[in-house]
């Protein structure tokens, strides 16, 4: 039997924590509900037949989970297989800038100066066949179409603060953020579309 597509995902063990971001296989799903571990939190947990899986809430589970993705200025993860090519600033650092795209990240003199060992591991890396599941939003605020996204075409993840005291990670995707589905706040800002965890 197929196993579909590889959804992005982090494992909850049998005492509640969270294991390592992975991925469960689409075919093996049998049962989505909303969870609430904490307060303000309402997010998937995805009853596999090999588990119980939810979304992942952090930029450090994003990292560990997304091996092709570095955090090159200390408040995102950058898609290094996307880079195209980077320019330096007069200050000591510089700006990546994606393939196809005249969007730019920030990077650190000390990443600069480690550039070639960034991008040689993130080119070393499985290449990514992992899809997160979201809805396109494509008004700010009103969510369209909703599927999954392929992870390897992602820009960049960032933390994203929908409403007071409530951070999930976005991830950018081709001039577009994703957002997923739990959290149904509309995004403030210039992106068009967004999939955020939370």
């Amino acid at each position: 039997m197929e196993e579909g597509k590889r959804i992005l995902a982090t494992p909850l063990l049998d005492d509640n924590s969270l294991g390592d971001c992975s991925f469960f296989c689409e075919n093996h799903l049998v049962a989505i509900e909303l969870w609430k571990p904490k307060s303000n939190y309402h997010i998937p947990l995805f009853h596999t037949s090999h588990g119980r899986f939810t979304v992942p809430t952090t930029l450090h589970e994003c990292s560990v989970g997304l091996p092709t993705f570095c955090n090159l200025d200390g408040s995102n993860l950058v898609n290094i297989t996307q880079v195209d090519k980077i320019v330096t600033g007069d200050y000591g650092g510089g700006q990546v800038v994606f393939k196809n795209q005249d969007i730019k990240e920030s990077i650190n003199s000390a990443n600069l100066s480690r550039w070639k060992q960034i991008y040689e591991n993130a080119m070393n890396a499985d290449r990514e066949i992992r899809y997160i599941f979201g809805s396109e939003i494509k008004v700010v605020g009103k969510a369209a179409v909703s599927g999954f996204f392929k992870v390897g075409n992602m820009l960049s993840v960032d933390m994203w603060e929908p409403k007071k005291k409530l951070l999930c990670p976005a991830f950018s995707l081709w001039r577009s953020l994703l957002f997923n589905r739990a959290n149904r706040s509309s995004l403030q800002g210039s992106f068009s579309v967004s999939i955020s965890c939370l």
